[in-house]
């Protein structure tokens, strides 16, 4: 035998390698462009399997120790399989990423091509399990004989015997549609001969193989023709193992590439070795691993966003408010700027686009004010592009307080993935995205608070205070107080002698309190702005508990609060989001083995008791309600736990390693025997839980089965696909958070203005006046900052008090503690609001006031909606000559009340009244005759649903040309004594219908009103009944029910005299209001501005007192003649608080010049 030697060459092997995967490649693009399926099946049969098993058998006889080279060989074409299985199951047949990813995972689905990179990897791992007994085999003659022998048998091997892709891979099978590997066993061993005989060429294998491939041809017209198909490649393969040896060209070109591909990995090597030594040089090597990692991590978390082609927008209150503010707050900004140009400085601070008036709405937030460096068209990709921007800044703050702490880099990275991408972030940072401000600030106000401690750079507190302040002073209290148990705890627990001295801690108070006050002076500007509307607000002093006890919050909260610390979307409740990673549980469970760290034990404790007992809730949501929307802190705390236990991992004693094991066992038996916590994302978070106790014992010192770079890969790869599988669940099937709860893609502006008030530019119309629709749906509550509209309806967490005691007084039941969906169609009230037109679709006209009537569209367009005008609409101020107090005013009805205002005005007991006026009420009590219930009971005043869907409808004698009102007294609650709920109804009466949310006393929104009436619209004929449906189950309490009838018999002559005397002239410019009004006697002047602080009136050149009028209103009180009246708003607080802020950075700019002159000093 002629044979030419070598020693197994570099390019050889890789060569072969790089052929058969350059012809799969070929046939798979053939299959997708033409469809010719027969080139991919011909290619898999005659070149890539044989071809493939062969190479695994070279590989296997190089070396006995091959092993590890093997397995990493099976983990990239497990990789490729993943890589080629998604891009086919999403780019041609249009399946869900996720669901395909797991599909792919689990073996469900193993599609076409994907399906040979997944028998390569099943069989370099089988390959690299048995290299280790292939040099004892291939010496002993007589196994090598016999496994020749089964080689040929499993040529004759039959199919589809079994149903599974693991065992199929070897067998074939119906699920699995590639080629069985054990019929290919002959060239696992001839790849074994070729490389333990170092043969190249020999004209023996050549003439052998050449011989083999001709019979087979022909015994493929024979029954044996499976058989034959598995020969018929010998020849064919023979000739590319020689082509990879042989042929200089190609050689030289993989000499090239591998080359290439040595540099590239030594490059890459002494980065990581940099990245993993904590060397100086690698600190922009870190942050630029950190953004690539983040940017990888942010396409893995949001993938839900881009698989259902949705925005980063919620429907609820993103659409209804965030959105429309920032595309308010857009076009300011570049108003302003146009008008600074011009040498303008009077920027408008009101606007009546805002609810039915407001102060502009302005964030001080930094992050925020990028928002105006885009146009108002582009808000949609702005509010994407921002709201990730803001994680990615809270990833960074984290690593900068992670390497600050002298951590390493790669615990850094896990650390501040695990902390950007936690339960709280990716729930809150969806919902809200200005909720992931206090993810910033925090690492960095917790860094300033350890340098104080240091006694070092005490000016970082006061910078980041003055910075986080204004972002949001709600989450700055929670954030102080983790900053001063923080400093406690350092003082109760550091190890220096030096420090623990009440001298000690009383200096380095003093410097905390002034450096923390400093900053607070410096940005004070949220609380003369944020804070003081929030105090005026119907919010402030609105505590109720939704807990039966502020130390218990029920049987089964323990459980959950244990089973929820590494799962997501799962949650205890009351906000408190966890969804940590799995590895975190077992860094808990370390950090309470090991002796020592009693400062992070001692705050680990207490941040376990707040999330026991809802009395720290309260304390930490600002004594309003129980919530935990603290727990943040909690993330930055289990993240600094879990990066420091990394470390201490290889170090594990075996009895550790025994109490770590122990640790799962509750959480693995809570899982496995209860079906309320069995859920598959539990059972995802479990699985990943024991994966991490496997790496965490194979890199044990002892053990050594895994070296630390591996160790640490697969901690990384945990963490991430921890994180992604909690993502995933949150988006698919969280609450608030499934795919149904976000706008489409490129859709955001077009939910905001799906409305019918998109009419009103047909309608051009340059009076003062306001506009309603029949229902204000949540998602158009602030749809006037989009399309330029004076409304009566708003979203806003600050809804001011004289504005909610109106609504309260009135009865109305089309608005909560913070949105305000208009005044329920009631013809008394939207007259006193100035509403002039409604828009209305043509099935809506059951909803229109007494009084209106369509007008002709002043453009020729056809559209669905008409615009309805009101002919009694009372200007923006009109005149009364009579007044009662408001304690008179509440021993009204709320019914009568309405009424009431339309004849006398209404004021503060202590300013000077006009004359009373006799008021006689029109309205009347319907007597109801009957009732029939349907899927409820009544006894006495409690009312037991007990399916969906239950009706109760109430008979009665209507009046002609009036408005029905359904009348609650007393409040309609679930009978539980604690909880938030919800009560869903349906109201119609004939064709009126309207779909109403009720909110339990003790919930956040309610309005804690004690009457509300329904209105069920304005009708010229008697209606003779109504129906009420109860969507929800359960037992409800109610005082009273009554239906009254409002006649508009005196409507008219109400207006024309409250009209007699009105504001003309009207003009409106930046902050001010200006127009002339003649009165015949004293009268007061009430102005359609709902009453706050900021506005000052001039009559006649003279300063003028505004007082409160209507309960909400604002009025002016006017002597006989003929008057010019100014009204100047201007920014309330804005100028004290700009000369605090002065203040402050002057002090702060001396205490530094101070502070370098003592540091000379002592150099």
């Amino acid at each position: 035998m002629e044979n030419k030697q070598y020693p197994i060459s570099k390019t050889l092997l890789p060569g072969l390698e790089l052929n058969l995967i350059f012809f799969i490649l070929c046939g798979s693009a053939v299959q997708v462009i033409f469809g010719q399926q027969h080139t991919l099946f011909l290619l898999l049969r005659l070149i890539y399997t044989p071809g493939i098993v062969l190479l695994a058998g070279l590989y296997t006889s190089k070396d006995d120790n091959n092993v590890s080279f093997l397995l990493k060989h099976a983990a990239v074409y497990a990789v490729l399989f993943i890589f080629f299985g998604l891009c086919n199951q999403v780019l041609l047949n249009h399946k869900k990423p996720f669901q395909s990813v797991i599909r792919l995972v689990t073996m469900v689905k193993i599609p076409t091509p994907s399906e040979m990179f997944f028998t390569a990897a099943v069989l370099f791992l089988c390959a690299g399990l048995a290299a280790r007994y292939v040099d004892r085999i291939y010496k002993r003659k007589r196994l090598l004989i016999l496994a020749g022998v089964l080689a040929i048998a499993f040529a004759f091997f039959p199919s589809d015997i079994f149903g599974y892709p693991i065992i199929g891979v070897f067998t074939g099978c119906e699920t699995y549609d590639c080629i069985a590997l054990l019929p290919y066993l002959g060239y696992f061993i001839g790849g074994i001969f070729l490389g333990k005989e170092n043969v190249l060429f020999s004209k023996k294998i050549s003439v052998g193989s050449l011989v083999v491939s001709f019979i087979s041809a022909v015994l493929l017209f024979t029954p044996l023709k499976e058989a034959a198909l598995i020969t018929l490649p010998a020849f064919p393969v023979y000739l590319l193992y020689l082509l990879a040896g042989l042929f200089i060209p190609f050689r030289k070109l993989t000499e090239g590439l591998l080359l290439l591909g040595d540099k590239g990995i030594a490059v890459l090597r002494g980065w990581y070795q940099d990245f993993m030594n904590n060397r100086r040089k690698a600190l922009p090597l870190y942050f630029a691993v950190y953004t690539i990692t983040f940017v990888i991590m942010t396409a893995c978390v949001f993938f839900s966003f881009i698989e259902y082609d949705n925005s980063i927008a919620w429907m609820h209150d993103a659409i209804s408010q965030y959105i429309p503010r920032i595309h308010y707050f857009t076009d300011y900004v570049h108003e302003c700027i146009s008008l600074l140009l011009k040498g303008d400085f009077n920027f408008p601070s009101y606007s009546f686009r805002v609810g039915l008036g407001n102060t502009v709405p302005l964030s001080y937030e930094p992050v925020y004010w990028l928002f105006a460096l885009f146009d108002s068209s582009h808000v949609e990709a702005a509010y994407n592009i921002i709201t990730i921007f803001r994680f990615f800044l809270a990833g960074l703050s984290v690593s900068v307080f992670f390497l600050y702490h002298k951590k390493g880099y790669f615990e850094s990275l896990l650390g501040s993935m695990m902390y950007t991408f936690c339960g709280f972030a990716i729930y809150a940072g969806v919902l809200h995205a200005h909720f992931i401000a206090p993810m910033i600030f925090l690492p960095l106000l917790m860094l300033a608070t350890e340098e104080i401690f240091r006694k070092k750079r005490w000016y970082l507190c006061t910078i980041f205070v003055a910075v986080a302040l204004p972002a949001n002073y709600y989450f700055i209290y929670m954030s102080t107080l983790a900053m001063g148990i923080y400093y406690i705890g350092r003082f109760l627990f550091t190890k220096d002698r030096d420090k623990k001295t009440w001298k000690y801690f009383f200096t380095t108070t003093a410097t905390f309190a002034g450096a923390y006050l400093l900053g607070v002076v410096i940005g004070n500007i949220s609380l003369f702005t944020s804070f003081a509307s929030f105090m005026s607000s119907g919010r402030a002093g609105n505590s109720e508990i939704a807990a039966s006890s502020f130390f218990d919050y029920g049987s089964a909260w323990l459980t959950r609060l244990y089973t929820y610390f590494i799962s997501s979307p799962g949650s205890p409740g009351a906000w408190l989001k966890l969804g940590f990673i799995p590895f975190s549980y077992l860094a808990v469970v370390i950090l309470f083995l090991k002796k020592g760290n009693r400062l992070i034990k001692f705050l680990f404790l207490i941040c376990a008791a707040s999330c026991i007992f809802p009395i720290a809730a309260f304390v930490l949501g600002g004594f309003s309600t129980i919530t935990n929307r603290w727990c943040y802190i909690l993330a930055l705390l289990v993240s600094f736990i879990t990066v420091r236990a990394i470390p201490e991992l290889r170090g594990l004693t075996r009895k550790e390693l025994k109490t770590l094991f122990i640790s799962l066992l509750p959480y693995l038996l809570i899982i496995l025997m209860n079906r309320d916590y069995r859920t598959e994302f539990t059972l995802a978070s479990l699985a990943i839980l024991l994966c991490n106790y496997v790496v965490i014992l194979c890199m044990n010192k002892e053990l050594h089965l895994i070296n630390m770079h591996t160790s640490k890969a697969a901690l990384i790869f945990l963490c991430c696909a921890s994180l992604t599988l909690n993502a995933y669940y949150q988006y698919f099937e969280g609450k608030n958070t499934s795919p149904t709860s976000f706008a489409k893609q490129g859709h955001v502006i077009d939910e905001i203005t799906d409305t019918p008030m998109k009419v009103l530019n047909n309608y051009p119309d340059d009076s003062f006046y306001r506009v309603s629709t029949a229902e204000i749906p949540r998602k158009n509550l602030c749809s006037s900052l989009v399309m330029n509209y004076n409304s009566i309806a708003t979203f806003s967490s600050t809804i001011s008090g004289p504005v909610i005691d109106y609504n309260v007084g009135m009865g109305n039941t089309a608005w909560n503690l913070v949105q305000l969906g208009g005044f329920d169609n009631r013809t008394f009230m939207n007259a006193l609001a100035c509403v002039k037109y409604y828009a209305l679709a043509k099935d809506e006209l059951s909803a229109l006031p007494y009084g209106y009537e369509e007008v002709p569209a002043k453009k020729d367009k056809k559209s669905p909606y008409g615009i309805y005008k009101n002919n009694y609409t009372l200007p923006l101020g009109y005149t009364y000559d009579s007044t009662i107090t408001e304690k008179e005013f509440y021993n009204y009805s709320a019914l009568e009340r309405q009424e009431l205002l339309l004849q006398t005005a209404v004021l503060d007991d202590e300013h000077v009244q006009l004359p009373k006026k006799t008021f006689v009420p029109t309205a009347s009590e319907a007597k109801i005759t009957d009732y029939e219930a349907k899927g409820l009971k009544i006894k006495k005043n409690i009312v037991k649903v007990t399916k969906p869907g239950a009706t109760l409808t109430l008979s009665f004698k209507g009046m002609n040309d009036s408005e029905t009102y359904l009348v609650f007294d007393g409040s309609l609650n679930p009978t539980k004594s604690n909880g938030q709920h919800m009560v869903n109804l349906d109201l119609s009466c004939k064709d009126y219908k309207r779909n109403l949310d009720f909110r339990s006393s003790n919930h956040t929104y309610s309005t804690g009103q004690d009457t509300h009436l329904f209105n069920l619209g304005y009708r010229e004929e008697a209606v003779d009944s109504c129906t009420i449906t109860f969507n929800n189950t359960g037992r409800f309490s109610v005082d009273s029910l009554k239906v009254y009838c409002q006649p508009m018999d005196n409507y008219a002559s109400y207006i024309k005299e409250l009209s007699e005397n009105k504001l003309e002239d009207i003009q409106m410019h930046s902050n001010t209001i200006t127009g002339n009004i003649s009165v015949d006697k004293e009268k007061l002047l009430v102005l359609s501005i709902p009453y706050q602080k900021g506005w000052t009136a001039y009559v006649d050149g003279k300063e003028t007192d505004i007082i409160k009028a209507n309960v909400m209103y604002s009025a002016i009180s006017l002597k006989p003649g003929e008057h010019d009246v100014k009204l100047v708003f201007r920014r309330p607080g804005i100028k004290a608080s700009l000369c605090l802020s002065a203040a402050g950075i002057v002090i702060f700019i001396i205490a530094l010049i101070i502070r370098r002159r003592r540091i000379k000093m002592n150099k």
